[in-house]
């Protein structure tokens, strides 16, 4: 025998009609005649019964009825309303829901706060709070049994940026993209949190040595260098991390200023890397906001000045071009090196003003010695951009400004940008970089051979020379395969149209050895340190391009390029020869 359905139940039939009876309003003239009827059954028994008592098993009889309906309505629709049956199922379903609303809404609810009060609502990770909550939990495991925690502190490098330029939902994407590659270069008892903005951290534990954060640390490196695809292009997110090992007695607050001193280190090592903190951090850590504060000064006193490097040609000697090289004369400590300000303005945001003005004073002084010295009159100007300046400045028009103001002509001027900084955002570097090919501006790739080294950015962008890196030119000589590397270089130039500059030269076999190679052009201490430009009047580089100038028959002439020209030749529109030499051009 089969248990009837809820519907085929007589009572719960009895209750449903009861219920739907109830609706209606003619129902509830039944407590008063269940009233009356208890009056009229109860007279013939006590006719001495007052009227008053008589009124009271009227209101009894009422009570009776209405809490036998209130009784059959609720466990009706609490407990027997199936949905999907018969025409009241949609009724019974609301009533069923409104029934367990209070047993199910609070859990719900504390489910909601719980998340809310420990998980970061766009990235789901763990917050400030809970990542804190963790890390207390593991210090105080790890006085007991030693089992070794480590801390990373993950910053976005340049983060506003993305949110400057693809507005800040696009920047939410890239938070979120990042948590989830976070989490896959993590093991999965790790805690990753995000702390606030483009500030990341993770915790490790159980850990039996250093080396499994370490490699954790580079993979993360390597797996926000991967573009996202969705901002187009080939942009990517670079990160600066620190890394800090907690000591026994570490609290939680001690391991995270740790871990933020050491990223810092990696931003002011260049970004893109990771630091592990040491104990002579947090004097560096001061040092930076020091020369932070002291920049912005800087920048408003006219401490800054340019220093010139000659580049010459290997063969006879004569000045090419130079290159500007900022210095910072300090009112207590003298001259500054760039190394001890230049990665701190980067980090800071103060390298954007800092290389405009580089770009402004450099055309304006070359200009002035080029009208002086009309020997010297198309010597090629070379300025270092960072990363900073040609992604969130307006460098084409800062360029423009720089030009149209000193007269100087365009053909001199040479840009020079290393192999990173193609790999952030290539679209709009592309954009730039092109814009300033039109100007008639050269584009030199500095370092070339330490970065990515991609043959598809040689092809993709605007680049009319590549400078070879010193660590190149330092193995000529003494390693076995020194010589090679070089010479690839120096061959993928030729074959590419481009020309060769080879950088830190620094005795004469190197540059006897570039010469063999087929190098034409060099610059490092061998021909000359970096100086004032008043000084390099009086160089045996100037002196050789004066004897030169003066011994050409007539007619001929210097180019935008720094040689010389005899004859009817075009010069609109230079073609490099297969030699990579400096802007040789075709006789008509």
């Amino acid at each position: 025998m089969t248990e009837l359905d809820s519907d085929q139940r007589p009572s719960n039939g009895l209750r449903r009609a009861l219920a739907r009876w109830l609706d209606h309003p003619a129902p509830w003239f039944l407590p008063f005649c269940a009233g009356f009827a208890a009056m009229e059954l109860l007279s013939p028994r006590f006719p001495n019964l007052a009227v008053p008592a008589r009124f009271l098993a009227w209101f009894i009889g009422a009570m009776v009825v209405l809490l036998f309906a209130r009784r059959a309505f609720t466990s009706s629709n609490a407990n027997t309303a199936q949905p999907g049956h018969g025409p009241d199922a949609p009724d019974a379903l609301g009533a069923r829901l409104l029934a367990s609303h209070n047993t199910t809404s609070s859990k719900t609810i504390e489910e909601q706060l719980r998340r809310l009060a420990f998980h970061d609502p766009l990235t789901l990770l763990a917050n400030r709070a809970l990542f804190r909550d963790r890390v207390e939990h593991a210090l105080a495991v790890n006085k007991r049994s030693s089992r070794g925690v480590a801390m990373l502190f993950i910053d976005l490098d340049n983060f506003k940026a993305i949110n400057d330029n693809f507005g800040h939902s696009q920047g939410d994407r890239v938070l979120s993209a990042t948590a989830q590659r976070l989490i896959q270069c993590t093991r999965s008892g790790d805690t990753v949190a995000r702390l606030g903005g483009d500030e990341f951290a993770i915790l490790l534990e159980n850990l039996g040595d250093k080396e499994p954060v370490v490699e954790i640390a580079g993979r993360i490196i390597t797996a926000l260098r991967e573009p996202f695809p969705f901002l187009g292009g080939d942009r990517q997110i670079a990160a600066s991390i620190g890394i800090a090992f907690a000591a026994p007695d570490d609290g939680v607050e001690e391991l995270l200023r740790n871990a933020d001193v050491a990223m810092y280190s990696a931003k002011s090592q260049g970004k893109d890397r990771f630091a592990i903190f040491v104990a002579e951090m947090p004097d560096v850590a001061d040092k930076r906001r020091q020369v932070e504060a002291e920049l912005a000064q800087a920048l408003t006193g006219d401490q800054f000045q340019l220093h010139y490097q000659p580049i010459v040609e290997l063969r006879s000697g004569y000045l090419l071009g130079v290159e500007a090289l900022v210095r910072w004369r300090h009112p207590q400590r003298g001259l500054v090196e760039p190394d001890e300000f230049l990665g701190i303005a980067e980090g800071s945001g103060q390298m954007i003003a800092l290389g405009r003005w580089v770009v402004r004073q450099a055309c304006a002084e070359v200009k002035a010695w080029q009208a002086r010295l009309p020997e010297g009159r198309q010597v090629r100007l070379a300025i270092n951009v960072s990363v900073g300046q040609l992604r969130d400045s307006d460098l084409v028009a800062d360029v423009t400004k720089a030009l149209l103001e000193s007269q100087l002509d365009p053909g001199c001027l040479v840009i020079e940008v290393t192999e990173g900084v193609l790999m952030h955002n290539t679209e709009s570097m592309l954009a730039k970089l092109n814009a300033l090919n039109k100007l008639g501006v050269r584009i030199a790739i500095d370092d070339f051979g330490t970065g990515y080294s991609s043959l598809a950015y040689l092809h993709r962008f605007p680049i009319d020379i590549v400078k070879i890196d010193r660590s190149f030119i330092e193995r000529l000589g003494g390693v076995e395969d020194g010589a090679e590397l070089t010479r690839a270089i120096i061959t993928l130039g030729d074959t590419l149209g481009l020309e060769v500059i080879a950088e830190g030269v620094e005795f004469e076999h190197q540059q006897r050895e570039l010469i063999e190679l087929g190098c034409v052009a060099g610059q490092g201490y061998f021909y000359s340190k970096p100086g004032l430009l008043q000084d390099l009047e009086h160089s045996v580089h100037m002196k050789r391009r004066r004897t030169m100038a003066d011994t050409l028959p007539q007619g001929a002439r210097f180019t935008a390029t720094g040689r010389f020209l005899i004859g009817s030749l075009k010069r609109s529109e230079p073609e490099p020869m297969a030699t990579g030499s400096f802007g040789r051009y075709k006789s008509q």
